[in-house]
């Protein structure tokens, strides 16, 4: 009882953390506690880099996963979107390494598909690569900017998760050159 309360807890706070931060949108940030699982990966890349071009996810299909370029209310420029879902990058990872572990990835998900999605619309094939994460599976990058998903990011209306400072960062979207997208 006393783990589920702490559980609960520690979700609620994550939760008030990101609407506190949310850049005066007007609009609560996304609750952890929504439904969503990161999908298990495939067996890690071995190029010390952290770029996936030895191949270890299987590679991208007509009818399997892709990375596309959505239009956002308030955003200059298109950006990088998983199914409907804004995919995000944080200015404290560095070049194909990952810096946001442990509670971060409860709100900020590792984008870590099972194969390497196709590149739609714009978005450029050789920019998507892989890394191994520290906590153990593949994710997916762009432009050596490991990606994440914001735990119940509407892919309709304004953004909740742009420019939202968290875990000793700032957390953006991301347009078709790799590149931290800024609200206009």
């Amino acid at each position: 009882m006393r783990t589920r309360m702490a559980s609960a807890a520690g979700a609620l706070a994550i939760g008030l953390l990101a609407a506190a931060c949310s850049s005066g949108s007007g609009t609560a940030a996304p609750s952890p506690s929504a439904s969503h699982s990161p999908t298990p990966s495939a067996s890690p890349p071995d190029q010390a880099g952290g770029q996936d071009t030895a191949g270890k996810l299987p590679p991208p299909t007509a009818s399997g996963p892709a990375v596309d370029l959505t239009s956002v209310t308030g955003i200059p420029v298109k950006v990088l979107t998983f199914s409907g879902s804004r995919l995000c990058i944080f200015d404290k990872d560095g070049n194909n390494q990952s810096r946001c572990t442990g509670k971060c990835t409860i709100a900020w998900t590792p984008y870590s598909p099972s194969r390497m999605p196709l590149a739609k619309g714009g978005v450029k094939q050789g920019l998507l690569g892989a890394i191994q994460r520290p906590d153990g599976p593949v994710q997916l990058t762009y432009n050596g900017h490991p990606l994440y998903d914001l735990f119940g990011e509407s892919p309709y209306g304004p953004p909740k998760g742009e420019g939202i400072q968290a875990y000793g960062g700032t957390w953006y979207l991301v347009d078709a050159d790799g590149n931290p997208v800024k609200k206009s």
